[in-house]
């Protein structure tokens, strides 16, 4: 391997164009030069491709000559790839065409053009065929640089070499106008693109006027290409930790890049309208351009010997799916039935690719800094009508099974790409949705007109007036949003679930609208996902206790046993239920409604997963101790509320009470009858994926409480048991263990962030009602507690203590996460503020302040 990081023999030929005096070919270096400058072990079969190769394109381009020397060096590069084995990689052959220049020479072919026809008297017609031929010369150089770019142990140092090449990406960005060279200039782009350190910056290229010569299916090459440029390839992945030092970070030039290329790109109305016609065009069949590149393209690889025809089988792989069950591929003569299924294969599959690729590139720029310019545009070229239109044929319905079929497409070999294209369109739904301000476009002007006259009959939030969008609303009797509800009601595959979820849940999410809320649920949707959330429950109730018994987070233990795609499922399906009850007194009471339907239970059931106090505290303190906060909060009702007159109608003071006979820790009852119950122990087994519906519920509880005990809603959630256990003092202490438990500041990733600022909502609410002594204190008894030890060496209240170190730092002024904070919650980000900050105090004299508690945040 040592070889490869020598110089090539072409460090001397490198400025031959600008310096002048320089050899013109390898050949004037002399053998000599050439021999000194191999690798240890040199191939005299690679040695005289790169020299002939040279040669000829120097002195005497012969087109056959060149086209020989290339399917030689597809014969080397195929020799190592099958002499290499899992345990052995072998590429003695590469190693030498890297050593010797074959890399330069194979890119002097892409860059050049040796045929000067000024002067000539040649007709159009001969020189046009003069160009094809010479072009077949570059389909093998391209070729060649993108396998030597994959599959074998050197292609990092290939890609070194090749993706800082500007002059080549440019030339291959041009090529992706032929119809010979378009689709193996887009494969080798694709590879330079991923390995570049940094996103290429896109106004160094002319990308509008190359759009001019493109058609739609050269359109969705270049998607895929500029696709690469929207996003940080070199940027940490999405778990990483959140409170990483930030010395320790990558540079952010590379996220700087890509806002650069983005708001070039959104700025281009032709790349625009090419894509959305992409996605959105009907489909009609029409292979036969693209089977005569095929042929072209087969007949070039089959003039090289046995070896090449791996790469054959490659292309016709890519381009007509999985092969035969005898596993070979049909052969291309004009006049078999498998030509004709393959024809159809490849036409389903180009246009299921082309559909992706568009949809990845505008789900890429929908992130961007201009992404509320980037939405006006896409809703004046209404984007999401034309999907509504699509809708019903992308996820079309077997009638008699009622599930998603593929037979719109006529065959199922095509299953695996639509799936994917149904994964990006619902990507590409979610983000328009998510970035989305008004959401009209999502309705027809019927349903429009029907929510513009739904009013909340209990008043909690104020009426807000809709911005109607005339001609650019869904036609037809059922919107994108109505289709959508549809299809979450039926049998789905777990990926498909979760992005229908996700892209529902973005609709909703934000500054939350009661008609919306309403719209959704009167089709269903809040029983619907009540009952998805207890089948999963079933799947995994036969491994539920013993995982419990460890005290920690189940849901990734228990992923192994009912799928991988069990926390995706879960945390999609609470986010989604969390948005449709948060404030909405009526999905409340269907959420209630449907976790009796199964089984009724008393209204004084004792909930089973209680978190208690133990009265074998090693520090002396009992719950039966006057001291203890829990006895003093059973002693004292209206703590719960300043004004005692309205004691009796808050829910806080209705659920101050715990359970005397009981530890501290989760136990549960052999039998789990009740839906209430099985829903309960899902949403505290699962606190990191369950917490932002714990949340809302929370938020929702202050809310009604906020509008005064004689309020409708207040009267109307009296007797609401999910509400009214939510309120209990002891429920939520339970919920703040268990986050304490779940999460510290060296495990903060994106996923689990949440649960903090759930945790801080219980806290917030405590504070404003003078309660949060009553919270720490009863936490205090908690940590003194051994058999409540969180992790070794980390205590509940220095968790606490870092972790609202990491919010301060983490949420600042202006910044996004504040704002989606502040428009989720309804809570304005000073009270945020000081409740953190009356939690750090360092005032051991202030029983607000977590220092109040433990002597070692004390200033010292």
């Amino acid at each position: 391997m040592a070889s490869i990081t020598n110089q090539s023999v072409f460090k001397k030929l490198v400025n031959r164009r600008y310096m002048g005096g320089c050899p013109q070919s390898l050949l004037c270096l002399g053998p000599n030069f050439v021999v000194d400058n191999r690798g240890p072990q040199m191939s005299w079969d690679v040695l005289d491709c790169v020299t002939s190769l040279n040669r000829s394109f120097w002195e005497d381009y012969d087109n056959s000559f060149c086209l020989d020397k290339l399917h030689k060096i597809y014969e080397l590069i195929v020799d190592d790839r099958q002499r290499s084995t899992d345990a052995v990689k072998t590429s003695t052959n590469v190693e030498n065409l890297i050593s010797m220049g074959g890399l330069e020479v194979l890119q002097t072919f892409i860059l050049e053009y040796p045929l000067n026809f000024e002067g000539s008297k040649k007709t159009e017609l001969q020189k046009r065929k003069e160009l094809d031929a010479y072009d077949k010369v570059r389909f093998l150089a391209i070729q060649a640089l993108h396998t030597l770019s994959t599959s074998n142990p050197v292609r990092t140092c290939i890609l070194s070499k090749l993706s800082n090449n500007i002059d080549l990406i440019r030339k291959l960005l041009d090529s992706l106008a032929s119809r010979l060279l378009g689709y193996v200039s887009m494969l080798l782009l694709e590879d330079l693109m991923v390995h570049r350190d940094k996103p290429l910056d896109l106004r160094q290229l002319d990308v509008d006027n190359l759009m001019i010569s493109l058609n739609l299916e050269q359109m969705s090459n270049l998607c895929r290409v500029l696709s690469y440029t929207v996003v940080d390839m070199g940027s940490e992945p999405e778990e990483l930790l959140c409170a990483i030092d930030s010395s320790k970070r990558r540079s952010r030039r590379n996220s700087a890049a890509c806002e650069k290329n983005i708001t070039y790109l959104a700025s281009l109305p032709r790349l625009m309208v090419s894509v959305i016609e992409i996605i959105v065009r009907k489909f009609e069949p029409n292979n036969k351009l693209f089977m005569e590149y095929l042929g072209v393209a087969i007949d070039i690889l089959e003039e090289s010997s046995s070896p090449a025809n791996s790469l054959i089988a490659s292309i016709r792989m890519t381009y007509m799916g999985n092969h035969d069950s005898t596993g070979q591929f049909p052969p291309l003569n004009n006049n078999t039935e498998q030509l004709i299924s393959a024809m159809n294969r490849i036409e389903v599959n180009k246009d299921l690719t082309m559909r992706i690729e568009g949809c990845i590139l505008l789900t890429g720029l929908l992130y961007g800094t201009m992404r509320c310019e980037t939405i006006q545009k896409l809703n004046q070229y209404k984007l999401i009508p034309r999907i509504n239109d699509l809708f019903n044929f992308f996820f079309a319905i077997d009638p008699q099974t009622g599930t998603l079929t593929t037979d719109q497409y006529g065959f199922i070999e095509g299953e695996s790409l639509i799936q994917s294209l149904r994964i990006q369109i619902l990507r590409l739904i979610h983000s328009v949705c998510d970035q989305t301000l008004n959401n009209s476009t999502m309705l027809t002007d019927r349903e429009f007109s029907e929510l513009e006259a739904c009013r909340d009959p209990y008043n909690v939030l104020a009426p807000v007036t809709f911005n109607r969008q005339p001609g650019l609303m869904c036609r037809g009797s059922s919107g994108l949003l109505a289709k959508m509800n549809d299809l979450a009601k039926r049998d789905l595959a777990p990926f498909y679930r979760f992005w229908l979820n996700r892209a529902i849940e973005s609709f909703l999410r934000g500054k939350t609208l009661y008609p919306y809320q309403v719209f959704m649920s009167q089709a269903g949707l809040i029983e619907n996902t009540v009952d998805r959330i207890l089948a999963l429950e079933e799947a995994r109730l036969p491994h539920r206790n013993s995982e419990i018994a460890d005290g920690a987070d189940v849901s990734s233990a228990l992923s192994s046993q009912v799928g991988n795609n069990y926390e995706d499922i879960i945390q999609c399906s609470f986010d989604l239920l969390a948005q449709m009850v948060k404030f909405n007194v009526t999905s409340l009471q269907l959420l209630s409604t449907r976790l009796f339907a199964a089984h009724v239970t008393s209204a004084q059931e004792t909930m089973d997963t209680s978190l208690t106090v133990s009265q074998d505290s090693p520090s002396g303190s009992s719950h039966t101790n006057q001291g203890s906060p829990l006895r003093r909060l059973r002693q004292s009702s209206q703590l719960s509320n300043p004004n005692p007159s309205e004691a009796g109608m808050s829910f806080s003071g209705m659920g101050f009470h715990v359970e005397d006979e009981k530890s501290m820790t989760v136990t549960r009852s052999p039998s789990l009858n009740s839906a209430l119950q099985k829903f309960v122990n899902i949403i505290f087994d699962n606190i990191i994926d369950s917490n932002m519906f714990v949340r809302c519920i929370i938020l929702s509880i202050d809310k009604f409480e906020s509008l005064g005990p004689k309020s409708s809603a207040m009267k109307s959630m009296s007797d609401n048991v999910l509400i009214t256990r939510f309120s209990h003092f002891a429920t939520r202490l339970k919920y703040i263990c268990r986050i304490l438990r779940c999460i510290n500041v060296d495990t903060l990733t994106q996923d689990n962030v949440s649960c903090l600022n759930t945790a801080l909502a219980i806290l917030l609410f405590a504070h404003d009602r003078h309660q949060l002594p009553m919270y720490l204190e009863a936490l205090l008894e908690v940590e003194q507690n051994p058999a409540e030890a969180m992790y070794p060496g980390m205590r509940y209240f220095e968790n606490l203590f870092q972790l609202c170190l990491f919010w301060k730092r983490h949420y600042q002024p202006q910044g996004q996460d504040v704002k989606c904070l502040v428009e989720g919650s309804g809570i304005e980000f000073p009270r945020w503020r000081n409740c953190v900050d009356t939690l750090l105090k360092r005032d051991p004299s202030d029983f607000n302040s977590l220092c109040a508690y433990c002597p070692s945040l004390r200033p010292s």
